[in-house]
């Protein structure tokens, strides 16, 4: 193993390392066309090792809500004890079953294992297989007379489990002054309500919270 003082040179010693992993599955579509990706069990045989070698670990959980599955992502510098918070990355599924929501599960793992290494496999998002009808459209090209409004994209709020966590996180943190140190919370973040939180804006307060309240308890 490589020694390292702290988190952040062995993190950025793991990803200076890591090679993008490469395809080692051919999937054709009904249209025809082939796209190429790498099956989880490829990623993590190409990522693990190197992670082990810099003394880190990757923890992977499960995380389910409604028609929704995900994974939660830590990275532990087992030395010291760091952790690098990575949050959820979220994950639909077609069909509400075990089979549909495993695969949810596993397609989410082989993408965080990408996002941790700070590597890309081959067209990872599957872009070649899709009819050329549907896929992503190039970005507009604007010129001085033909110039369009550019209206801002709102994100929608956070999924009702997030918002029922943090105000019980805060509870557990915060006693009696719960009330009056989450408004301020949220004031600071422009906004009245936990439920008016976006995913961006909720997870640090989200994880923050957490570590406090287990602290607290």
């Amino acid at each position: 193993m490589d020694e390292h003082d702290n988190l952040r040179e062995a993190l950025f010693a793991f990803q200076a390392e890591c090679g993008n992993v490469m395809s080692d599955t051919v999937v054709q579509s009904d249209e025809g066309r082939a796209y190429q990706y790498p099956k989880l069990p490829a990623a993590i045989d190409a990522l693990k090792p190197v992670a082990a070698k810099h003394n880190l670990h990757v923890k992977m959980k499960p995380v389910f809500d409604a028609g929704e599955a995900g994974i939660s992502c830590e990275v532990v510098f087992v030395p010291s004890g760091e952790v690098e918070d990575y949050g959820i990355l979220p994950m639909p599924y077609v069909q509400d079953n075990p089979r549909s929501r495993a695969a949810a599960i596993t397609y989410a793992r082989r993408v965080m294992w990408m996002i941790v290494s700070n590597t890309a496999a081959e067209d990872d998002d599957a872009l070649e297989c899709l009819p050329q009808t549907t896929r992503r459209p190039e970005p507009e090209t604007y010129v001085a007379d033909q110039r369009r409004e550019r209206r801002p994209v709102s994100k929608p709020p956070i999924k009702d489990w997030r918002a029922k966590k943090i105000k019980t996180f805060a509870n557990k943190a915060w006693g009696d002054e719960s009330k009056t140190k989450l408004t301020a919370e949220l004031t600071a973040l422009g906004v009245k309500t936990v439920e008016q939180l976006t995913e961006e804006q909720a997870q640090p307060l989200y994880h923050r919270l957490s570590k406090l309240a287990d602290e607290t308890s």
